[in-house]
């Protein structure tokens, strides 16, 4: 049960992911884009937590923040000015 809840948070977060930088592109602000971006990463770390099961009380609280905090920095890198996705 874990892991097919897992593979759907994945599966969910790189969907978000994927719409945000073809779709949805210049379609929001900036807050609102940061904010679609951490949402998939606090997804896929969620999600690949459930899939490996086990982890302890640090993974549950790094790994989200983790990948939040790296989806906003790559949001922003790649539709900086100039970055291949710019708007």
């Amino acid at each position: 049960m874990q892991t097919a809840a897992g593979v759907a948070l994945v599966s969910i977060g790189v969907a978000i992911a994927l719409s945000l930088v073809t779709w949805l592109r210049g379609r929001f602000g900036r807050n609102a884009a940061d904010a679609l971006a951490a949402s998939s990463g606090v997804l896929v770390a969620v999600g690949g937590l459930l899939i490996v099961g086990g982890a302890n009380l640090w993974s549950w609280v790094v790994a989200p923040l983790f990948l939040a905090t790296g989806a906003i920095a790559q949001r922003r890198a790649l539709q900086a000015p100039g970055g291949p996705f710019r708007t």
